[in-house]
């Protein structure tokens, strides 16, 4: 009977211990879980409008620096003398060498003559350009002054007198260029090597886990030099097969979850193509998945304690209680 007594109070004190550090532990558990995802996905974000306005500005660096040939007079009447090659590449490589990611920057006049910046070797005329149905339909509309495209094909075979594979392709901006007399006398083309975009992630710690592609959806992702052929593989068809939503990413700065590990955003800075910018969060999850492990070990370590705690209070109430029923048959019995 005493024992029955003892073994109920020690259950009832510990289910009570017990149900009060798993309701704890389960609530800490997932508020502080929901707390990090939150904090972190928030970081990511201020990540990806940092990487999206940068990406923006350099968009608007390299056009300003179009614009220098299309109000240089001297670039006018070049134009009009074949024998004025040497000046106009000089005028080019200005712009060339204001950025060492610039591949090349191309000069045509309307009649299909072509100047180039130093150390590019056989880049395509004009009719081979316009083979890109993106250039001919440029070329063709009047309203249209400007275009940014990826592109892998009708590229200079050597860029830096360099072998360049065109499977990486170039990020090429076109701009019409127009005389005093507003009259259209040539094309300017600067190539981008894709690298730039790659590696440059601007206002974010060199420890983010981030990476760069570009797309289009002619040429589908641009492979990279630095890239393992399973990753781009699985990447590329989820961009081709639509498993994102695409109503999402046409709000900016929208990340989209493409797997447990991974979230994207594609950014429409170009007027063909995106810059994907993928985020690997795997090693978030794992840091989840530890602070999981540690408030399991901590429940396991108070619910041992609890037992401990659940006899020892069941011995300060059935020790004096044994006392007591001892006592009152003492009296009885001397009675």
């Amino acid at each position: 009977m005493y024992k029955s007594i003892k073994y109920r109070i020690t259950l009832v004190t510990s289910i009570i211990f017990i149900g009060f550090i798993a309701l704890v532990a389960l609530a800490s558990n997932f508020i502080f879980k929901d707390f990090l995802m939150d904090y972190y996905y928030q970081l990511l974000q201020k990540n990806d409008q940092s990487i999206t306005n940068n990406y923006k500005i350099y968009v608007t660096l390299i056009e300003e620096s179009a614009k220098q040939i299309g109000t240089n007079s001297k670039v006018f009447e070049l134009l009009k003398n074949n024998n004025a090659g040497g000046n106009i590449t000089e005028i080019l490589d200005g712009i060339k060498l204001s950025n060492t990611r610039i591949l090349a920057v191309v000069l045509y006049d309307t009649n299909g003559r072509y100047y180039t910046s130093s150390y590019v070797v056989d880049y395509p005329t004009l009719s081979e350009l316009l083979k890109d149905k993106r250039i001919k339909e440029f070329v063709a509309n009047d309203k249209k002054q400007s275009l940014w495209l990826i592109r892998n094909r009708e590229l200079a075979p050597y860029y830096n007198n360099t072998y360049y594979k065109s499977t990486y392709g170039v990020v090429s901006f076109i701009s019409k260029i127009y005389d005093e007399n507003k009259r259209l006398c040539g094309y300017l083309v600067i190539d981008i090597d894709p690298k730039y975009f790659y590696q440059r992630h601007f206002g974010v710690s060199d420890h983010a886990d981030i990476s760069v592609y570009l797309y289009d959806k002619d040429i589908g992702l641009l492979p990279r030099q630095d890239e393992q052929t399973q990753t781009l593989l699985k990447l590329s068809s989820v961009v081709k097969n639509r498993k994102i939503d695409s109503k999402a990413l046409k709000k900016e700065n929208t990340l989209v979850r493409i797997d447990d590990n991974a979230l994207l955003d594609m950014v429409k800075i170009f007027d063909s193509g995106y810059i994907v910018i993928l985020y690997n969060i795997s090693e978030f999850g794992r840091d989840i998945m530890t602070y999981t492990i540690f408030v399991i070990i901590i429940s396991v370590l108070l619910i041992g304690m609890s037992f401990l705690s659940s006899t020892i209070l069941t011995q300060t109430i059935y020790k004096p209680l044994i006392n007591l029923v001892s006592k009152i048959r003492n009296y009885n019995y001397n009675n």
